[in-house]
């Protein structure tokens, strides 16, 4: 049989990538690792407004790159978290924006919570292949109102009247 040419052509794409971000909000955002956050809300005093930090999600690759899926697991029962909808089909450099995380101060104490993002990478070629789960680790911290200062001043005035007493 004689030897023949055969074209064929293909592409291959970069994996899909999870990179969560910070959009908005209060407290400190941090990538720790390149699958592991922290959100810190703060110290806050009871009774104050809540801590609200709005984050998001790009497929942060390049093209050409499979689109990203993914579901999430909240561990979060101190704080009130919205918008975390199953990932479908985010293309390359695309964002997924509205999660919210928002702590109350209304319980005293420090709180911590995870939020797991289970990320899937997909195309249009039949793929599809898990990726390193993305996690946040949540804090918060709620601590009572301190002593007001005029409870010092009075405190001082009553010392004040008993020691002109001692002396009449």
């Amino acid at each position: 049989m004689p030897s023949q040419d055969v074209q064929v052509g293909g592409q291959v794409n970069n994996f899909a990538e999870a990179l969560l971000t910070k959009r908005a909000g209060d407290g400190a955002f941090v990538q720790n690792d390149p699958v592991m956050y922290t959100l810190n809300l703060g110290t806050l005093q009871q009774g104050e407004p809540s801590a609200l930090a709005e984050l998001g999600v790009i497929n942060d690759v390049l093209a050409p790159a499979d689109d990203l899926n993914g579901t999430w697991s909240i561990m979060a029962a101190d704080f009130n978290v919205s918008g975390f909808n199953p990932i479908s089909d985010m293309a390359t450099s695309s964002t997924m924006s509205g999660l919210s995380v928002e702590i109350e101060t209304v319980m005293l104490g420090s709180f911590a919570g995870t939020i797991v993002l289970h990320p899937v990478g997909t195309n249009a070629g039949g793929f599809s292949g898990a990726l390193p789960d993305v996690s946040i680790h949540l804090l918060g911290n709620i601590v009572p109102v301190p002593e007001p200062a005029s409870f010092v001043l009075m405190l001082l005035g009553l010392v004040c009247v008993q020691m002109r007493r001692c002396r009449s």
